[in-house]
């Protein structure tokens, strides 16, 4: 009997399913954007929080922390720190310090969420503009990939402006071109919301309104440029009236209470100085998946060294693309103009600020100044070449005499739609392989931060010593700068931790540590700048009993200063008094017996009076020395 060939006996059966879905792929491309998107969002949020995670604080974290901790909540927030104003980002760290005090899982967490957030929002900016198709995951992928935006990410300091800022840029955008097309003024009062929310955390939020601008004069009006500049005011006047108050109004507060970091006006020098570097060295490398490589920029940050291949690459690539569109689609150059002033109004308020401090040529390199570039860049590369849907200004396509060979093959590839699919997959990976090896290569830098060991060692000593009381004092350099003065002290970096008690001025403790150079806690002693002229009762020395003794210093003590002083008595019963030196008459407490007590004072000091608050017995005193504290060496005491 002949055996019959069914289709499970040949095997087509479980092939049916990959061909069907292969065909309803090319029925509806579109279905393949939100499974890819989501994979690029995930790997890129698997990657940066790695990153993340193996950082810390650095510089100016510690600071915004302190200031939290130690100032109470109010208008103060507006005040400008460093040229910015910011009190979004001063609310933000106030509300996590309160939440999770001094703890970075905790920041890396806000940070991914933020990030996703403006993931979606640009794939919504996308998807609006363009529609739902795979073409636009070639700019997302350009964003999702790009390191440009990867130090503005790791470091918080800078994370606290540069995200919100891009993702109320992206949101003014989107309900932008929903009331561009709807006329729907709720809409236009949405864009002015989210820009209000921006710049409450970066002024930068403003270059949002010539991106608002721009997009509605070149894809959203028609006729020459008179006509659709008048087009655009006649039309919108209640949107821009909104948006002009709001930009004049913040410009007007910014002039006004903000010390400005531009110094003088940069000439075309100075500028081309900043501008050459930065397409070459920094942001076209960036928006390949470069750099590449790093260069330290200390104390822990790197900036961009792509290697000399990968910048002429860049160059080329850029080159071909802005052809490619030009001649592609008419229209296209509009695109390119509106990145190209974008990049060049950010390199003449750097020229005009930063530069002066940093230099040009290592500026150009600083991601941090370039971050939103790749935002816009990924937008314009979208504009240049897809057609912007219910737009008046159509992207039509040039009419161009190409050989028969280039026709053919623009058939086929119309014919069997998942090889454009398949190209632009081979651009995503390309772009991905790039930023893992920029993001590992930039971590390995990032997570060289001298303070995580420091303040993690401080921490878990202090939590195995409750109720110890800390004298401050400067940290390591490499751990914070000494030249942020009050900012470099052991108090301010460890200002969110619950566990640090420090000593003030105008307090005492009895047996006080300090940190040492490793974060160690270590016992603290007073090398003596100068001591108590050595009293007149034998084998006492001073004597203090019903009345205030004041004991003068040797070499007419110390000057204005900050000081601790380190007081030895001797009592039969226990006592309470004061110790007054300075500008402070400070309360302790005197047990019965031979004991010590360090009391922190400010000012000038000659004397140091000693007082029993309700004399039982005499208490002798027969050792007073002043100085600045330090910890004790590792192994004595």
């Amino acid at each position: 009997m002949t055996a019959v060939a069914t289709d499970d006996a040949a095997g087509p059966a479980p092939s049916r399913p990959l061909r069907s879905r292969v065909e309803g792929f090319r029925e509806d491309p579109g279905s393949l954007v939100l499974p890819i998107a989501a994979l690029l969002v995930l790997g890129q949020l698997v990657l940066r929080g790695w990153a993340a995670a193996g950082g810390f604080y650095l510089l100016d974290d510690f600071i915004f922390i302190d200031r939290a901790v130690s100032l109470p909540f109010d208008l103060r927030i507006f005040e400008a720190y460093n040229g910015h104003v910011m009190p979004g980002s001063f609310a933000l760290v106030e509300a996590l310090t309160g939440v999770a005090p001094l703890s970075w899982p905790a920041v890396v967490v806000l940070g991914l969420l933020q990030q996703l957030a403006i993931d979606v929002a640009l794939l919504r900016l996308l998807v609006l503009l363009f529609g739902r198709r795979p073409a636009v995951l070639v700019p997302f992928a350009l964003y999702v990939t790009s390191s440009i935006t990867l130090p503005a990410f790791l470091w918080w300091a800078a994370a606290l402006n540069q995200l919100p800022m891009q993702l109320a840029v992206l949101l003014a955008l989107h309900y932008h071109v929903r009331y561009l097309r709807s006329d729907d003024l709720r809409d236009a009062v949405r864009v002015a919301v989210a820009v209000a929310a921006g710049l409450l955390f970066s002024e930068k939020t403003l270059l949002a309104l010539p991106l608002l601008v721009a997009l509605t004069l070149f894809w959203f009006t028609t006729g020459g440029p008179l006509a659709r500049l008048g087009e655009t005011l006649r039309r919108h006047r209640i949107a821009w009236l909104g948006l002009g108050v709001l930009g004049g109004a913040y410009s007007a507060y910014y002039v006004l209470n903000v010390t400005s970091p531009i110094v003088g006006t940069p000439t075309l020098s100075d500028i081309g100085d900043l501008v050459g570097p930065a397409l070459q060295r920094s942001v076209l490398p960036g928006l390949v998946g470069g750099p590449w490589t790093w260069e330290d920029f200390p104390p822990t940050l790197a900036i961009a060294d792509p290697p000399a291949v990968l910048e002429w690459l860049s160059m080329a690539v850029a080159a071909v693309v802005v052809v490619v569109s030009v001649l592609r689609r008419r229209g296209a150059v509009r695109a390119w103009v509106l990145l190209a002033l974008y990049v060049a109004g950010t390199c003449v308020l750097l020229s005009a600020s930063r530069a002066q401090l940093i230099g040009p040529f290592a500026l150009a390199r600083e991601y941090r100044y370039f971050t939103d570039v790749a935002m816009v860049g990924a937008l314009c590369l979208a504009l240049a070449f897809l057609p912007v849907r219910d737009a008046p200004t159509a992207l039509r396509e040039r009419s161009l005499r190409l050989p028969a060979a280039a026709r053919t093959l623009g058939a086929a590839l119309r014919r069997w739609r998942l090889l454009p699919v398949a190209a632009g997959g081979v651009v995503v990976l390309l772009l991905a392989t790039g930023s893992v090896v920029s993001t590992v290569n930039y971590a390995q830098r990032w997570h060289e931060n001298p303070a995580r060991p420091f303040v993690e060692t401080a921490r878990a000593d202090l939590a195995g010593l409750p109720g110890t009381v800390l004298i401050d004092g400067v940290v390591p350099d490499p751990v914070q700068w000494h030249v942020l003065g009050p900012y470099a002290l052991a108090s301010s970096l460890l200002a969110g931790a619950p566990e640090a008690r420090f000593l003030h001025d105008g307090e005492s403790a009895p047996a006080p540590a300090m940190l040492d150079e490793q974060g160690r806690v270590r016992p603290a002693w007073v090398p003596p700048l100068t001591s108590a002229v050595p009293g007149p009762t034998p084998d006492c020395g001073w004597l203090v009993f019903d009345r205030p003794v004041p004991v003068p210093l040797q070499f007419g003590g110390v000057g204005p200063w900050s000081w601790v002083i380190r007081v030895v008595w001797l009592s039969s019963t226990d006592n309470t008094g004061w110790i007054a030196a300075g500008d402070q008459r400070v309360p302790v407490a005197m047990p019965a017996g031979l004991h010590e007590v360090f009391v922190q004072v400010s000012g000038t000091v000659s004397t140091v009076t000693v007082e029993l608050a309700a004399p039982t017995a005499p208490v002798c005193v027969p050792q007073i020395e002043i100085g600045s504290a330090q910890p004790v060496p590792a192994g004595l005491r």
